[in-house]
Parts: C-alpha cells; sequence; structure tokens
C-alpha cells in the first residue's frame, strides 16, 4: 500500500497503513518496515500497527542498508518516470496522478530478473500458492520462534522459493522472452 501527499505527517502514513491493513488477507500478520521518521514511533501509529497484529521494523540510526530496498525503488522511479523530461505545466494534482499510475505499472507489470522475470505482484501470487503448499511443522504454535523446527520449515521455504525463481526464469529463457 502507499498514499501520496505534499507532506509527511500522521495523516499520510495513517491512510497507507489503513490501506495495507484493508488489503491484507485474513490472519496475515506481515512485518512493517520503516524510516525513523517521529510519525512511525507516534503512539497512535504503534497502537495502530499493534492492533492489526503486524510486527513493527525499523532501521537502525544512521544505517541507510536497512532501506536499500525502498531507497533502490525511489532511485528507479526516478529514473524511469521523472528524470528525462519537463515537467513545467504539470499540476500537482496531475502530477500524483503520474506517481500513483508509475507505481501500479511497477507492481503489476514491471518485471525484475531478481524475481524470475515476474512483476512483483505475479511473484508474490506464485509465492502464495507456493508457500500453502507448505505444511508449519507446528501449525499450534503462533510464533515459529519458540518451534524447534523453524529452521528446517525456514529452509524448506527457501528452497521452494528458489524453484520458483529457477522454474521463471528457465520457462522465460526456453521462450525467448528474457533479455
Amino acid at each position: 500500500a502507499w498514499n501520496i501527499s505534499c507532506k509527511p505527517d500522521a495523516q499520510l502514513v495513517n491512510t497507507m497503513l489503513d490501506r495495507a491493513i484493508h488489503s491484507l488477507p485474513q490472519d496475515a500478520h506481515p512485518i512493517l518496515h520503516s524510516d525513523r521518521g517521529c510519525h512511525y514511533r507516534w503512539p497512535g501509529w504503534i497502537k495502530r500497527v499493534e492492533d492489526a497484529g503486524l510486527t513493527r521494523s525499523m532501521s537502525r540510526k544512521g544505517c541507510s542498508p536497512d532501506n536499500s530496498a525502498c531507497e533502490g525503488f525511489f532511485g528507479r522511479m526516478k529514473n524511469e518516470m521523472f528524470y528525462g523530461r519537463s515537467w513545467q505545466g504539470v499540476t500537482l494534482e496531475n502530477f500524483m496522478q503520474q506517481i500513483e499510475a508509475y507505481m501500479v505499472w511497477y507492481r503489476d507489470e514491471r518485471i525484475k530478473l531478481s524475481l524470475g522475470g515476474l512483476s512483483p505482484a505475479e511473484f508474490r501470487s506464485k509465492m502464495k500458492l507456493t508457500f500453502s503448499s507448505i505444511k508449519c511443522p507446528h501449525p499450534h504454535i503462533a510464533d515459529l520462534k519458540t518451534c524447534n523446527q523453524t529452521e528446517k520449515y525456514l529452509t524448506e521455504l527457501e528452497t521452494k522459493l528458489q524453484d520458483v525463481v529457477n522454474a521463471s526464469v528457465k520457462v522465460e529463457l526456453t521462450s525467448g522472452t528474457l533479455l
């Protein structure tokens, strides 16, 4: 989920969080990573996250590699969408619509070699099917950290993930569409 605004404030991050929570499948409790912005440390934000059953993750102070995936995305967005064109005369509303369109395109259509030639949405869809075929050794244990078979379980997940990526790359190479 994302939200676009002219200022980084509580309304911006709360709207994004509400959209993210609303889009989650029932009983999903992913990790929510953020930088150290004050709006992510606000008690109201923390309560919203906890009420949704999400796990907070925050980058370490002064450690930009913690946010490298997000920073890399914003760099690609600037190179692919922003730079190389004139924005003169474009209204703020239109600019925000173009950012929205780029993000939808990036999620749904832009392939990534690191995801086996799939878009992020296609990859997530395949992973959902793959992960649902793996059974937790102890499904009654809510926190896998307390499970003594967690390492075996996570190794199986990693193997399945690599199998999907490898299979996707092979399919793309065989069909001759991978550049």
